[in-house]
């Protein structure tokens, strides 16, 4: 009677874990379409972050030109300080190039 018994509870045992088994093979097509939405959510937030970060690549290049326009107008000021007549001229052209530095800075704390 005893062996009978074990052998009863190893069958039990054994359809304890078939039907678990089964309860998974139907979860899998389940937990297949999660895992593959939240793959496709990870995609298009990746897409979304490369233009992201395309779109600001373009500006940085934007301000970079912008700074170096800046720059060569100080240059061309500072050759025309030389012809300047009178101190009023050179102070006004040196406030104009202080102007513009000061608005290059704030141009690169931008970017």
């Amino acid at each position: 009677m005893n062996r009978t018994l074990e052998k009863l509870l190893a069958l039990q045992d054994l359809d304890v874990k078939i039907r678990q088994a089964e309860r998974e093979m139907r979860d899998i097509p389940a937990r297949k379409e999660a895992q593959a939405s939240a793959l496709n959510a990870h995609k298009a937030a990746v897409e979304q972050a490369q233009v992201q970060l395309k779109e600001h690549l373009a500006s940085i290049a934007n301000l970079e030109t912008e700074v170096a326009a800046r720059k060569e107008n100080i240059g061309k000021l500072r050759v025309q300080q030389y012809d300047l007549k009178t101190n009023e001229e050179f102070r006004t052209m040196e406030s104009e190039i202080r102007a513009i530095e000061k608005n290059i800075h704030e141009i690169e704390e931008r970017e």
